[in-house]
């Protein structure tokens, strides 16, 4: 994984994003800030990983509903119905 301090130019960022896109990581790092350029198929994989926790975390909740209150009772509750 390579570091760029402070890029000035466009060029350094095109090296940066060709770099990348040949799967290789990227740290930009200007006034102790960092950043990174990263290849697309980085992002889609820990974008997987995020859908498949959210569905992992929703089906936990859908298992136990005891806890639940109808959607009828609630609106009869706020006078909705």
């Amino acid at each position: 994984m390579a570091t760029i301090k402070r890029p000035y130019d466009l060029e350094d960022f095109r090296k940066a994003t060709e770099s990348a896109s040949g799967g290789e990581r990227i740290i930009i790092e200007i006034d102790g800030v960092k950043a990174a350029i990263v290849p697309v198929e980085d992002v889609e994989y820990m974008e997987a990983l995020e859908d498949a926790e959210d569905l992992r975390d929703a089906m936990k909740a859908m298992e136990d509903l005891s806890d639940t209150i109808p959607m009828e009772d609630v609106m009869k509750e706020y006078a909705l119905i």
